[in-house]
C-alpha cells in the first residue's frame, strides 16, 4: 500500500474530527455565489436538505445455507389502512391477519441514480450532479419476531470505512475469530430485531460505475465531492432505506433504529433529520436541497401515518427516531477541540500514559503558539507507540483491524458464513456481472484482491476490487474544496445542531469507551453546550438509570424557544453507557453492549 493510503488509514475512523486541508478536487461543478469567500463556520443550529435520487430495484440472493420458510400470524400495528405485510393478509377488526413466509438472510445491491442537488447556503450555493452507485447491503432477520420486531439499520463511519467492520464485529450471527475464520457471535443483535447493513458509496462491497472505467482520468472525475460529501452520503442511505422498505413491505411499518459507529454518528444525525423534517430538504433552509428526495420521504410518511396529512416530527420520531451511536462523532472539529482541552488537563488518560511510560507530556500551555491541544495530544500518544483508538493498544490498532476484516471477508467460505448467503448467488458481485465497475483511482494505491474470491467470482480488472475496508478517495471527497466552501465537509461543527434538533424528538443511546481518545466520551457534554442558542446546559448523571450495571446519562436542558415554531423540548435524556473498551465497543464488550441496548429499547413507549 502506498504511503498516502497508509496515512489515510491512520486517520480514517476519525476523519470527521480532523480539520481538512484543501486538496485537489475536480468536481466538474459550477459555483453560484455572490461572494467568492467560503462560508463561515457556526455552531448555531442550521438545517439541511436532502438529495435527489431515485432508487432502482435491488437484487437479493438465496441464503446459504438455505433456511426453511414457515407460516405465522402477524398483526400490523397501524391498522388496515397501511400496506399489508404480504399478499395473503386479510383484515378483521382493522387488524391484518397474515400467513407470510418467514424472512431469510439476503445480500445484494440497492441502486441509487445520479441526481441534481445543491449544497451550501446564503452567498455560497453550489449545484452538483452525482453519479449512479450500487450500495451493498446484507440483511439478517430477527431471531424472534412476534410481529413488531424493529428494523436496525447499521453502518460504520470514516467517512470511507466499510460497514463490514461492524457486520463482522459481533453484531451479525457470525463474526470473525482471531484467525479471521467465522465463529458464532457471542451476542448477535438479531436478538434485538431485524438487521440491515449498508455500505456507503465505494466502501466495502459497494461499487461505482462508468462506461469506460479503464481510463484513470474518467475514474478520477468520479472520485470527488460531487459524489462524496456528508449530505449526499446521508441521502444515499435514505434512498436505499426507502427502496428496502418498498421491497420488504412486511418491515415497512416497523420501528426503525439507526445504529452508527464513529463518523456514522454524523450520518445518523443527518439521515434522521431528513426523515423528521423532509420539507426542510425541499428548498431549505439548510445546506442541502433536493425536492425529489423530500417528496419521496413525505410519500413514505403519508403511507405510514395514513390518518395524518402531514405527520410532524413528534409523531414520526415515535417510530423512526431511535439512535444507537457507538463512539460517535457528532460535531466535527468542535468536538475534537473540546476533547483536546480535556485530555491536556492533569489526571487525563494522556497524563496517566506519560507517567506509566516515564515520558514527559508537555501541554500547549507550556509551548509557544500556535499549539492545538487536540493535535498535541494525538501526536504525543502516537509517538509513544499507542493508538488514539485504544490508548492501551499498539499504534497499528486501526491498520490491524482493517487487515483482519479484509482477510476474513475476502475468503469465499468466510464471507458466505458472515453474510449467510452464497457469494456466487449475489447478483452484481461476480466479475462477469460488473464490466463497468471500478473502485480505485490508482490501482497501485491498494493491494490486489486475495485470490480466493477471484477463484469463485472471476478475476477483476486492475481498477476494480471486490472488497475495500476503506476508500481513501471517498475520504478525500468528504474533505474536498467544494465541501469546505459549502460548509458540508466532514469536520464542520454544524452537524451538532442537527443532532440536537433530532434529540428534541428522538431517543438516543451513546457509548462511552474509556480507552478511546478519538471519540472521547467526556467531551460530548461540553461539546453540546457550545450550541448556546438552543441549549442551556448539559449535566452528566452517573447513577441513572437506576439498577443498571453501567449507569450513565446526559441530561440536556433546552431553551424554551430553541426551535422556532416548535414545542419547548424541555429536558431530554441521552443514555451514555460506560465501557472499558476501545473505539470498537462491539468487539471489546459485545455482551454488555447488547444487554444495555436491549434494556434501552425495551423502555421505548
Amino acid at each position: 500500500m502506498s504511503t498516502r493510503a497508509r496515512v489515510a488509514a491512520a486517520l480514517l475512523l476519525l476523519a470527521a474530527c480532523t480539520d481538512p486541508p484543501p486538496a485537489s478536487d475536480s468536481d466538474g461543478t459550477s459555483t453560484s455565489t455572490t461572494s467568492a469567500s467560503t462560508t463561515s463556520t457556526s455552531v448555531d443550529p442550521t438545517t439541511t436538505s436532502s438529495s435527489t435520487t431515485t432508487t432502482t430495484s435491488t437484487t437479493t440472493a438465496a441464503p446459504d445455507p438455505t433456511t426453511s420458510t414457515t407460516t405465522g400470524t402477524t398483526a400490523a400495528p397501524t391498522g388496515c389502512d397501511a400496506p399489508p405485510p404480504c399478499d395473503t393478509c386479510t383484515c378483521e377488526d382493522d387488524v391484518f391477519h397474515c400467513h407470510c413466509p418467514e424472512l431469510s438472510p439476503e445480500a445484494g445491491y440497492l441502486d441509487v441514480d445520479g441526481v441534481d442537488y445543491e449544497i451550501g447556503e446564503g452567498d455560497v450555493v453550489i449545484p452538483m450532479t452525482s453519479s449512479p452507485a450500487r450500495l451493498f447491503y446484507s440483511f439478517h432477520p430477527a431471531d424472534d419476531d412476534p410481529g413488531d420486531a424493529p428494523l436496525l439499520l447499521l453502518f460504520n463511519g470514516g467517512p470511507g470505512v466499510s460497514t463490514g467492520l461492524i457486520l463482522a464485529g459481533n453484531t451479525a450471527p457470525q463474526t470473525l475469530g482471531d484467525d479471521s475464520e467465522p465463529i458464532p457471535s457471542p451476542a448477535p443483535w438479531t436478538a434485538l430485531g431485524h438487521l440491515l447493513y449498508i455500505d456507503a458509496r465505494n466502501t466495502g462491497f459497494s461499487q461505482q460505475s462508468i462506461a469506460d472505467p479503464s481510463q484513470m482520468g474518467l475514474r478520477s472525475a468520479e472520485l470527488n465531492s460531487r459524489n462524496f460529501n456528508s449530505y449526499l452520503d446521508a441521502a444515499d442511505f435514505a434512498r436505499a432505506l426507502l427502496r428496502f422498505w418498498d421491497d420488504h413491505p412486511a418491515l415497512a411499518g416497523r420501528r426503525l433504529v439507526l445504529v452508527g459507529e464513529s463518523y456514522g454518528g454524523i450520518r445518523a444525525s443527518i439521515l434522521l433529520h431528513m426523515l423528521l423534517f423532509p420539507a426542510r430538504y425541499e428548498q431549505g433552509p439548510g445546506r442541502y436541497r433536493d425536492p425529489t428526495l423530500a417528496a419521496a420521504i413525505a410519500a413514505h410518511l403519508a403511507a405510514r401515518f395514513p390518518g395524518d396529512e402531514s405527520p410532524g416530527p413528534d409523531l414520526v420520531a415515535g417510530e423512526l427516531g431511535h439512535l444507537v451511536l457507538v463512539q460517535p462523532s457528532l460535531a466535527g472539529a468542535a468536538q475534537q477541540a473540546r476533547a483536546g482541552d480535556m485530555l491536556e488537563a492533569p489526571g487525563s488518560p494522556v497524563h496517566v500514559l506519560a507517567d506509566s511510560l516515564g515520558i514527559e507530556f508537555v501541554a500547549c500551555a507550556a509551548k509557544p503558539d500556535p499549539c492545538d491541544p487536540w493535535a498535541n495530544v494525538i501526536n504525543f500518544v502516537e509517538n509513544a507507540g499507542r493508538s488514539r483508538y485504544d490508548i492501551a493498544g499498539p499504534g497499528t490498532w486501526l491498520s490491524d483491524l482493517f487487515a483482519r476484516t479484509r482477510a476474513g471477508l475476502s475468503r469465499r467460505d468466510t464471507l458466505a458464513a458472515v453474510l449467510q448467503v452464497a457469494p456466487e448467488a449475489i447478483d452484481g458481485l461476480a466479475a462477469a456481472d460488473r464490466p463497468t465497475a471500478f473502485r480505485v483511482r490508482n490501482p497501485g494505491d491498494y493491494p490486489a484482491d486475495a485470490p480466493d474470491l477471484a477463484e469463485h467470482l472471476g478475476p477483476l480488472p486492475a481498477w476494480d476490487r471486490f472488497f475495500l475496508p476503506f476508500s481513501v478517495e471517498a475520504l478525500d471527497g468528504f474533505r474536498g474544496p467544494a465541501a469546505i466552501m459549502a460548509g458540508v465537509h466532514s469536520s464542520d461543527p454544524h452537524y451538532g445542531a442537527l443532532f440536537l434538533h433530532d434529540l428534541a424528538y428522538a431517543r438516543v443511546f451513546i457509548t462511552d469507551a474509556a480507552r478511546d481518545l478519538a471519540v472521547w466520551g467526556p467531551s460530548i457534554a461540553p461539546t453540546l453546550e457550545l450550541f448556546k442558542s438552543v441549549v442551556v446546559g448539559v449535566e452528566h448523571v452517573d447513577d441513572l438509570p437506576r439498577g443498571s450495571e453501567r449507569p450513565g446519562e446526559l441530561h440536556v436542558h433546552f431553551r424554551p424557544d430553541a426551535f422556532a415554531g416548535e414545542p419547548d423540548p424541555g429536558l431530554r435524556t441521552i443514555r451514555l453507557a460506560p465501557y472499558d473498551a476501545s473505539h470498537a465497543v462491539t468487539y471489546d464488550r459485545p455482551v454488555e453492549l447488547r444487554a444495555d441496548v436491549a434494556a434501552w429499547l425495551a423502555e421505548a413507549p
